[in-house]
């Protein structure tokens, strides 16, 4: 197996077995719905993040909101899969259907394409499974995992993908009168 390519582990570990989830939509520190794919705050003070979302404004916002309820927290980087189990697990899965808008998954499409070009990958694969969608690019000849996401997030990012060639498309081939 390459080296690159990194195992997926098990959310089933004990470390998340048995600990509370506050960020549930009935706990003392809620996220919403659309945002129990990036983030999970256990009783324990873990804080579990998507793996590359660190940085994400809404992750930023939350533990700024945790540093002024003056609640002691550390950040655990975790996959989508990980984070999917905890919740499920504790009864807490809220509905994932809260959308992004269009524009905003455009932006992250452009976002993913530069990123390709900075790692000088040659392809970019958008991979949807049951519930987990992947993104791999092929540098130098090898496939590399880059992230995960839920399916239906993803198939949104690939949709919007689609919509904007279609856009630019339409404007090109459209007769103007």
């Amino acid at each position: 197996m390459n080296a690159l390519l990194k195992t997926v582990e098990s959310a089933k570990q004990p470390e998340f077995d048995g600990v509370p989830v506050l960020s549930g939509p009935d706990g003392t520190f809620p996220v919403k719905p659309s945002l129990q794919n990036t983030m999970c705050l256990l009783e324990d003070g873990r804080l579990l993040v998507r793996r590359g979302a660190n940085l994400d404004q809404d992750v930023l916002a939350y533990k700024e909101d945790l540093r002024s309820a003056r609640f002691a927290h550390r950040v655990v980087e975790v996959t989508v899969e990980q984070l999917q189990e905890v919740y499920s697990n504790s009864g807490e899965l809220g509905s994932q259907k809260a959308k992004k808008p269009n524009s905003v998954r455009q932006a992250q499409v452009v976002q993913i394409i530069r990123h390709a070009m900075d790692r000088d990958a040659s392809d970019i694969h958008f991979i949807v499974g049951e519930r987990i969608g992947r993104l791999r690019y092929r540098i130098d000849g090898v496939m590399v995992d880059q992230d995960s996401l839920p399916a239906e997030e993803m198939s949104d990012v690939i949709a919007a993908m689609y919509q904007s060639m279609c856009d630019v498309a339409e404007e090109t081939t459209s007769p103007q009168f």
